[in-house]
């Protein structure tokens, strides 16, 4: 299997560019009232472009954003340098291979 952060890595800026297209209040609201009252944190995992975190942080959230790909962490800063969210670099560990997927 090919590593899907390298993949994302490769085409950050066309990934993040298809991302932004959709405005986050199109795409999230459906879960406006399923959201904490403001001001509370909120984990953003597989955070992307950073369109959803930065929404989340104009609410009045603090938003952790967790996103494997250092390319397309690096296009969230660039897209959305004012928005208050802690970026974090991490990946879901490895499949163990002791139990293989069915």
């Amino acid at each position: 299997m090919a590593d899907p952060v390298a993949w994302y890595d490769a085409n950050a800026e066309t990934i993040s560019a298809c991302y932004e297209e959709a405005a986050a209040d199109d795409v999230q609201s459906w879960m406006l009232d399923l959201l904490p009252t403001a001001p509370a944190t909120i984990l953003d995992v597989g955070a992307g472009s950073g369109r959803d975190a930065a929404w989340l942080a104009a609410k009045s959230y603090e938003v952790i954003a967790v996103e494997p790909s250092a390319n397309m962490r690096a296009a969230a800063a660039r897209l959305h340098p004012e928005a208050k969210v802690h970026w974090i670099s991490d990946t879901l560990p490895a499949p163990d291979p002791a139990y293989p997927s069915t």
